[in-house]
């Protein structure tokens, strides 16, 4: 029998919200992911949520002697999504100034 890995909520969610961000690329909504930093962002955040529980453990560099401290795949995921959505809550903020600036 095969291992097969199984999406949850959490990794399908994300991957709801990146497609709303390349929809709103698509329909013209300039300051999302025409910004390489915000498309950065995105695809690191994306990474973190998929491979936080994999990632997430101590890490060791010399075999015996650890070099970081154990984080957790919990910590991992979080900032993945704090980066996940770090994009849109800049646009968000820029386009309110924006329209209150026009004024």
């Amino acid at each position: 029998m095969s291992s097969r890995e199984v999406i949850s909520k959490p990794m399908a969610i994300s991957l709801l919200v990146f497609g709303v961000y390349v929809i709103l690329a698509l329909v013209g909504v300039t300051g999302l992911l025409d910004d390489p930093q915000n498309l950065a962002l995105v695809v690191i955040g994306l990474g973190s949520i998929w491979l936080g529980n994999k990632k997430g453990g101590r890490r060791r560099v010399i075999p015996g002697f650890q070099v970081y401290p154990p984080s957790s795949g919990y910590m991992l995921r979080f900032v993945g999504w704090v980066l996940l959505i770090c994009p849109f809550v800049l646009w968000l903020f820029s386009t309110i100034n924006a329209l209150v600036i026009g004024r």
